[in-house]
């Protein structure tokens, strides 16, 4: 049976699953080329996580999300602003250094360039150097994400580097819940497969980013399967189209297949300042073969039918 759940229920377990999963798996979502795990070959070679969310999608999508990604660093350029780019679930933040540096060199180094490496431990962000904690105002300290910034790049061949590089080790739904800052790109690799409640996670990295951003996300539907009142499992596909035509115009969704067991990967490009419906709900329900209740995902556009449920889109 399906009971609901509080608020202050859900933040708990999110920060228990944290703690539980941040030195096994969670941190460790970097870079790993599936070519390799169909064949039954060890992971030794590694491929930066963004250009490779985007080469699952067909060419002509793929140049439109790369058209739509640097026509939105440019007019951040035209106006001064800071260009900033996140890693969701970083590893030895390999990605997203390569990801900044790259944007930053091909930008002309006229802008400003912010990678956030989110992970579990920020000692596991080793290709970024050791981190250091910023320290914000004392009123603002529980009103975001502890935020650690890692050492200034050196100059490249005398030219001095527009990067700075930032580290994040805490529970995902609660970083974007919090992060003080728009972002303009998001991508994320196996990460949200391991999440509790990963569609939250989604909304709220989607409604973070800033207008004409664009989200690259693996692995939304692989973990927590999100099913109807009925229990049976919602279609990936089904549940795309509605998102789609619910959100349009303030969102554009586009998705494709992972390969292996890993679902659809999502790119969504922010168009509009309207907040993202999900249409998606939290409850509580305890199986038998588990010894505590766990969180289910539930999808309903009757939301008389799921009273007493935890809705995403109020959170």
């Amino acid at each position: 049976m399906l009971n609901g759940i509080t608020e202050a229920e859900l933040e708990k377990r999110l920060s228990q699953r944290f703690n539980l999963i941040k030195q096994i798996t969670y941190p460790c979502m970097d870079q790993v080329d599936e070519r390799f795990l169909e064949i039954g070959v060890a992971d030794t070679k590694r491929k930066p996580t963004f250009p490779r969310l985007l080469g699952y999608f067909d060419r002509q999508t793929r140049q439109f999300l790369e058209e739509k990604i640097f026509d939105h660093f440019d007019e951040q350029e035209k106006h001064q602003h800071t260009c900033r780019i996140m890693d969701q679930g970083c590893g030895v933040g390999n990605s997203i250094k390569e990801a900044t540096f790259d944007y930053e060199w091909m930008s002309g180094h006229s802008v400003l360039f912010e990678g956030y490496a989110v992970g579990g431990s920020l000692k596991q962000m080793t290709a970024l150097g050791r981190a250091r904690r910023d320290t914000p105002p004392a009123e603002e300290i529980m009103e975001r994400p502890r935020i650690y910034h890692f050492p200034k790049p050196k100059p490249q061949y005398g030219v001095e580097q527009n990067v700075r590089l930032f580290g994040i080790a805490e529970d995902l739904h609660t970083v974007m819940k919090r992060f003080p800052y728009e972002v303009d790109l998001v991508f994320s690799d196996r990460t949200y497969m391991h999440l509790l409640a990963p569609w939250l996670a989604f909304k709220r990295t989607v409604e973070r980013l800033a207008v004409g951003g664009v989200a690259l996300v693996k692995t939304l539907s692989a973990g927590q399967k999100l099913k109807n009142l009925s229990g049976k499992r919602v279609n990936d596909s089904f549940l795309l189209d509605q998102l789609r035509e619910g959100n349009h115009p303030s969102y554009d969704l586009l998705s494709c297949s992972s390969g292996l067991n890993y679902g659809k990967t999502v790119a969504v490009i922010r168009n509009g300042s309207e907040p993202f419906r999900t249409d998606i709900y939290l409850g509580s329900i305890k199986n038998a073969w588990e010894r505590e209740e766990s969180i289910q995902c539930v999808y309903s556009k009757d939301e008389q039918q799921v009273a007493g449920l935890l809705a995403i889109d109020r959170l």
